[in-house]
């Protein structure tokens, strides 16, 4: 959701998730995506403004700003399409990945999610940012069950 400060033509000034700037008048069109830890996904990291007209590769690019991570570690994917014929016993639900096209954007993802699926090949941990990194929370902070 953008939070708008200035308007002029079909540019607007504004908020969206972290980033601040200027986005074009579709501005229903951003979302805030969620990054979370390539290694403990239950542990956010950011988030990145992204329009569904963005290529993943831009997406990709963004992440690794706001994170720390190498660009060439990370590799966009897509579910890939087991035909029919084959969607049988334990496979009719089975899902895998492949890298992502390159001409596929922001809009092609699961209009229902703002998850940007990706694998990471390298160890995440060494190459994020040192305020990003996962940290074990302390037992002794914890409260007594």
């Amino acid at each position: 959701i953008i939070e708008i400060i200035e308007k002029k033509g079909e540019w607007l000034k504004g908020e969206c998730g972290d980033e601040k700037g200027w986005f074009r008048a579709g501005y229903k069109s951003v979302k805030t995506l969620k990054i979370v830890h390539p290694e403990y996904h239950n542990y956010q990291i950011g988030r990145v403004a992204v329009e569904s007209s963005d290529a993943l590769v831009d997406v990709k690019r963004k992440v690794c700003q706001a994170t720390g991570l190498n660009p060439d570690n990370l590799v966009p994917v897509s579910p890939y399409q087991i035909p029919d014929e084959y969607r049988v016993g334990h496979l009719a639900t089975y899902v895998n990945w492949e890298p992502a096209p390159p001409e596929l954007t922001v809009g092609d993802l699961d209009p229902k999610t703002d998850i940007f699926p990706c694998v990471y090949f390298g160890q995440a941990e060494l190459d994020l940012r040192p305020e990003l990194k996962y940290h074990q929370p302390d037992l002794e902070d914890q409260p007594a069950q």
